[in-house]
């Protein structure tokens, strides 16, 4: 069994205003403590508006990986900013 790490999500009150203030240690924190516990994958959802999603995520992908080489899985609905998300991470080691 494969576990992904859920609690980087930005439809949580307390992880849209981390993304909002772009409050780095609060996000990274939730990164570490769920790859720590042995999370497989953490996902990453920013659930912001569809103008600032491309942006949040780039933000939050390159926090989260400064901390920890847990394997992220990008969740949106929004095609755009997973494509540009993509686009500006870095290529697996």
């Amino acid at each position: 069994m494969k576990i992904i790490g859920e609690k980087i999500n930005g439809t949580r009150k307390r992880v849209a205003q981390a993304i909002a203030e772009r409050d780095a240690a609060y996000i990274q924190d939730l990164a570490v403590r769920q790859a720590q516990a042995g999370a497989a994958w953490l996902d990453v959802n920013a659930g912001t508006h569809p103008d600032r999603e491309p942006d949040d995520l780039i933000w939050m992908i390159e926090i989260i990986q400064a901390v920890t080489e847990t394997p992220l899985s990008l969740d949106s609905a929004n095609p755009a900013a997973l494509r540009l998300a993509i686009l500006a991470s870095p290529a697996p080691r």
